[in-house]
């Protein structure tokens, strides 16, 4: 919205569709589009086609809009001008063979546009994708630049070009959606709030579920990890979005459903008193790895005797040991060995004992746990060969070995 008229502006893309359920054929020929509103909604002018504006020749397959709402910059040369954010793909006549994150801009109220910073990266002849540009999420920083929300399913930030964002890489999973916000000063408030930034995604991507609320105390460079956000809810839930009711409250729109994430639209209303207080720096507990920073102790987790000196003890909710990411722990091609210690007496769930990489049945990933319903040990390993060959093995023990010792 045009805080100086009130104008409403939406950007919405257009295809040829199809008459069945599924997607746009590839190359996708999505056109961008623009509708603007004088009346709070109620009215809408005919959709304007802005190609020849914000398409350029080379974003020839898939052009998307969003999906989160843009913004108005408040400060700095540019204050008044509106931004929104799109994704694109780019057809070498055979296969995509570039995914495009971009900005575009208007300096007169919507009248016209233009495509502003853009965050390009190709993807190699074995479709697997090194870093991939794609849905933005924007907030406007408090020292002024505009920028993506790290986490969404792009990390850029852009300042005065674009650039990646420092640890924001390693977070950034696809099947989610991430929304970003700063959280209003308001009337009688300190116009630097002691919780400047949130954003709000599923705390489990893959499959979407549990809606989660994630703050950020130093201008979105760093973000709440999972363990750390507030719960909206534990459903099956997607795509949302967030934007200032008034002063003090938070407006959230997402998708949620007790069955599926796209059951239903929901709305809610938070204030900064509802998220969780901030919380210090979680015990740490030494990792022996030649040159490994100690492991981070999540949940409250406790000592006790271990085979050799002393272990961890953890309550089968939400306790955890997490290894900071380090360039050694990639497994590669190479051989490995995993070792450890444990004990444990559940009779019921799944009881991990390591996990690393991904999550879901196409992400590599490797881990080792006990599954005593099914009276065994299990673990497993998924690789992945280019873009589409999914390999994974499993071995497991005769017993679950869950006799306390």
């Amino acid at each position: 919205m045009d805080r100086r008229t009130g104008r409403i502006l939406l950007a919405k893309t257009y295809d040829t569709g199809r008459t069945d359920a599924g997607n746009c054929t590839v190359p996708c020929d999505r056109t961008p589009h623009l509708q603007y509103s004088d009346d709070d909604g109620r009215t809408w002018s005919k959709p304007r086609d802005l190609s020849d504006e914000i398409l350029p020749e080379q974003w020839n397959s898939w052009y998307a809009a969003g999906p989160g709402h843009g913004i108005q910059l408040t400060r700095g040369t540019h204050a008044g001008r509106l931004v929104f954010g799109v994704n694109t793909e780019t057809w070498n006549g055979s296969r995509v063979s570039a995914n495009h994150a971009a900005l575009v801009v208007s300096d007169d109220g919507g009248d016209s546009w233009r495509v502003g910073a853009t965050d390009t990266w190709p993807i190699g002849p074995d479709g697997v994708f090194r870093q991939k540009p794609s849905e933005v999420a924007l907030t406007e920083r408090a020292d002024g630049p505009c920028s993506s929300a790290a986490g969404s399913r792009t990390a850029p930030t852009w300042g005065t070009a674009p650039r990646p964002s420092a640890g924001t890489a390693a977070t950034a999973s696809p099947r989610r959606s991430a929304t970003s916000r700063t959280h209003p000063a308001g009337p009688g408030r300190d116009p630097a709030p002691r919780r400047p930034d949130a954003a709000v995604r599923p705390g489990r991507p893959r499959p979407r579920r549990t809606m989660m609320v994630r703050s950020s105390y130093d201008g979105g460079r760093t973000w709440e990890s999972v363990d750390r956000g507030t719960v909206v809810t534990t459903d099956w839930s997607g795509y949302s979005d967030m934007a200032a009711v008034d002063g003090g409250t938070v407006g959230l729109l997402y998708e949620g459903g007790a069955v599926d994430a796209r059951d239903g639209i929901r709305f809610a209303r938070f204030t900064e008193d509802w998220l969780k207080p901030r919380r210090g720096p979680d015990p740490t507990t030494r990792d022996a790895a030649t040159g490994a920073k100690p492991a981070a102790v999540l949940g409250g987790a406790g000592r006790t005797a271990g085979v050799h000196g002393g272990a961890l003890s953890f309550d089968g909710t939400d306790d955890a040991v997490r290894l900071p990411y380090r360039s050694r722990l990639p497994l590669g091609e190479g051989d490995f060995t995993a070792s450890l210690h444990f004990r444990y007496t559940a009779t019921t769930g799944e009881q991990p004992f390591l996990w690393m990489g991904g999550i879901g049945t196409i992400q590599p990933q490797i881990w080792l746990r006990g599954e005593p319903a099914s009276n065994r040990v299990r673990g497993l390993i998924t690789t992945r060969s280019g873009a589409t060959t999914v390999r994974s093995a499993s071995a497991s023990t005769d017993g679950a070995h869950y006799d306390g010792r």
